[in-house]
């Protein structure tokens, strides 16, 4: 699954695994974006924090 969006640094999600900064797979998500509810990234400018899953993979635009 591929997710498209924009999420600005500062969102507050942490990811855990191997990416680099145009493409990432969510290996590990902490804390209410496992529960689906609205999450940020610590990665910059990548995906849409709303609907984020552990094995989901997100892209910059």
């Amino acid at each position: 699954r591929v997710c498209h969006g924009t999420i600005r640094s500062g969102d507050e999600v942490q990811i855990r695994g191997t990416y680099d900064r145009r493409r990432a797979t969510v290996f590990d998500v902490q804390g209410l974006a496992a529960r689906g509810k609205e999450v940020r990234l610590a990665i910059e400018g990548i995906a849409d924090p709303s609907d984020i899953r552990v094995g989901d993979v997100v892209e910059k635009e």
